[in-house]
């Protein structure tokens, strides 16, 4: 086999949109100079070469670990059972793997950090990456213990393992994001800042995809935690003045669409689209629309939301609530609007603020920033902080 600077692959076997991250990391590397290689992990990838990156086939074929109960669990006493067969099968798997390539490469990308994670590649004696999407993976046992008190103690087992050994690294979104895990005793010099999207060509922001109306986009996974309703009770105060649209766009479970459907159903202004989305339709929906709104739920940790990057990189100002990720950003690069979200009514003011300023009102700060993110800029960035390191 040949030998590579750089090795990648997605420890998370369910997570199947974070292998975005895994082609969009390599080519960064291998624009940086890097000779980088994708690990066929799980026997899925029946090709040679993904985005101009090769892609290493692995020897080894034992029984991918089962983790497909994640996706419907059953009962808890269910999801216990299954989640100790699964870390049995994947401790062994993954040890197999790390025997097989860890003599390929300088350097590793590991793949998503999760209390389900492998611990395997944490004894590596070899620099190894993984994606520090948010802190509160590393911390708030209590939390954890209420969901499953097995993952609990896994966590800090994780953690402790992670931070004895030297040579393990995060990728981290933002200075928010590393500031936090700097509290958890991660230090400085062991992680990296990554944006987790970057601009690559830009031919101007396409104002002529927008709809006719002003047009307001909330879209992703649907779920109570986003508060979709809170946009939609904002929203239909201010379209009984104004010309108007809202898109509601992404799948959402059943029993969530139920309460959405009660509220959208008999409004004609609303435009519901209940499906998983593709890359291409999920941009092709931020290009129609004039602004992108959230809603979500002030979390544990701060985790940079992939979502309102896509619509930066598209040119579209973002609506969200006064905390971060979302302050952090439009105070900083002035790329949209915050409202208070336990404030009756403010969400409805700034959308009709919205409206009067249209989403080229902050063209100018939007472009600021997408330049900062520029493909050879992020490149040349992760590089050197690589090998700096």
């Amino acid at each position: 086999m040949s030998y590579y600077d750089f090795i990648l692959f997605e420890n998370y076997h369910i997570a199947v949109n974070h292998k975005y991250d895994v082609v969009l990391i390599a080519r960064l590397l291998q624009h940086a100079g890097m000779k980088v290689g994708i690990v066929d992990i799980y026997h899925e990838d029946n090709i040679n070469e993904i985005s101009g990156i090769p892609v290493i086939h692995l020897k080894c074929v034992d029984k991918i670990p089962n983790d497909y109960w994640m996706l419907h669990p059953k009962n808890k006493l269910h999801s216990l059972l299954c989640l100790i067969r699964f870390l049995y099968q994947q401790h062994f798997y993954m040890r197999k793997v790390k025997q097989e390539i860890e003599n390929l490469a300088d350097y590793f990308y590991c793949g998503s950090y999760h209390t389900a994670m492998p611990f395997i590649f944490f004894y590596s004696k070899k620099e190894c990456y993984y994606w520090g999407l948010r802190s509160s993976r590393m911390t708030d046992f209590w939390s954890h213990f209420k969901q499953n008190p097995l993952l609990a103690f896994r966590m800090l087992m994780l953690r402790s393992a992670f931070k004895r050994n030297p040579s393990q690294k995060l990728f981290v979104s933002n200075a928010i994001i590393k500031t936090e895990f700097e509290k958890l005793g991660i230090p400085n010099n062991r992680m990296v800042i990554r944006e987790e999207r970057c601009l690559e060509s830009s031919d101007g922001p396409h104002y002529e995809a927008l709809e006719k109306q002003c047009t307001f986009l909330a879209i992703g996974k649907l779920r109570p935690d986003k508060r979709v309703e809170m946009t939609i009770e904002a929203f239909q105060q201010i379209s009984k003045k104004s010309d108007v649209k809202l898109f509601l766009i992404g799948a959402a479970h059943p029993k969530y669409e139920q309460m959405l459907q009660s509220m959208y159903i008999s409004d004609n202004a609303i435009l519901r689209d209940n499906s998983y989305l593709d890359y291409c339709k999920f941009n092709d929906y931020i290009r129609r629309s004039h602004f992108v709104v959230f809603a979500d739920k002030q979390q544990l940790s701060s985790v940079t939301n992939g979502t309102m990057l896509e619509a930066l990189i598209n040119y579209r100002p973002i609506i969200a609530p006064n905390y971060d990720p979302y302050k952090f950003y439009v105070n900083k690069y002035g790329i949209g609007l915050l409202y208070d979200p336990m404030e009756a009514g403010d969400l409805e003011r700034v959308l009709v603020r919205a409206v009067q300023l249209g989403c080229s009102f902050f063209y100018e700060n939007i472009d600021r920033y997408v330049k900062s993110i520029s493909f050879d800029r992020v490149s040349s960035d992760l590089y050197n902080a690589i090998i700096g390191h």
